[in-house]
């Protein structure tokens, strides 16, 4: 058992739920708070617009009411925190890093080839594709590749998609399909290049590329995005082995690094500034 990593999961996994159940009871509480809010208004609007005589009217317990209810109000209601869609999305694409690393791990149980261990890749394999599918990951590409700004990477992405799935489906050959991935994964790095140079004929590298592109928040978006160098280079070696018909089990496995290829875009483009 890798209890490290099992504890560490454990632990994020309880935060989420814990938030989500927290969520669950501000939903279940918003109506009643819209019935205050709309109280609140109504009270507002009617002390601002009573007429001027209005003032000989005592109200000496009114000022004591409002404000009891003034000073309770952030106790019985605690301001929900202002969330950075750009923060999380930075925490989105850590969490796919790691279980990208997960399903690369569960992939090469199976060239053990022991029954048990293939029952199991076989298994957890499954349940990540079905996981991806249902997340739609290649619709959350296509809208990540806009900050690229260059429609050519976006048909390369949609030559790729439509390749490999043909593939699957016995229409096209594997060499045609990992031709397109690799494409797409090199007008992806080009168009990255490209963003991050500062003088049009600079010659660039992965690094200084993460470093000029990276979103700068407490996430260490720079180090996560430099990593994601080693993930391609994986990438482009085994798409060429497939090209070289050169099998290695699950490292050639084209449906496998098609999973692996659309999670190290989603975790790069999720990195880079817009």
């Amino acid at each position: 058992m890798r209890d490290d990593e099992i504890k560490k999961l454990e632990e994020e996994r309880d935060y989420l739920r814990k938030w989500l159940a927290n969520l669950g009871s501000a939903q279940d509480l918003a109506p009643e708070v819209q019935k205050k809010l709309e109280q609140i208004e109504w009270a507002i609007s009617a002390l601002k617009n009573s007429p001027e005589e209005s003032e000989e009217i005592p109200t000496p317990y009114l000022v004591v009411e409002i404000d009891r209810d003034y000073r309770l109000l952030p106790r019985a209601l605690p301001m929900m925190p202002d969330y950075n869609l750009s923060v999380f999305s930075s925490s989105a694409a850590t969490t796919t890093s790691g279980s990208a690393g997960v399903y690369g791990y569960v992939t090469r149980v199976g060239d053990l080839g022991t029954p048990d261990a293939q029952a199991y890749s076989k298994t957890f394999i499954g349940l990540y594709h079905d996981l991806e599918a249902s997340q739609k990951r290649p619709n959350d590409i296509r809208e990540l590749l806009t900050k690229l700004d260059n429609q050519q990477t976006v048909d390369r992405f949609e030559e790729a998609y439509g390749d490999f799935f043909s593939y699957k489906g016995g229409v096209k050959d594997k060499k045609a399909a990992a031709l397109s991935m690799r494409n797409f994964l090199d007008g992806v790095q080009g168009d990255l290049f490209n963003k991050a140079r500062i003088l049009p004929k600079e010659n660039m590298i992965w690094e200084t590329m993460a470093k000029r592109l990276a979103k700068v928040t407490a996430a260490g978006e720079e180090d996560i995005l430099i990593e994601q160098e080693e993930k391609r280079s994986s990438l482009i070696s085994r798409l060429s082995d497939v090209l070289k018909d050169r099998e290695g089990g699950s490292a050639t496995n084209l449906e496998y690094i098609w999973i692996q290829l659309l999670d190290h875009v989603y975790v790069v483009l999720n990195l880079i500034e817009q």
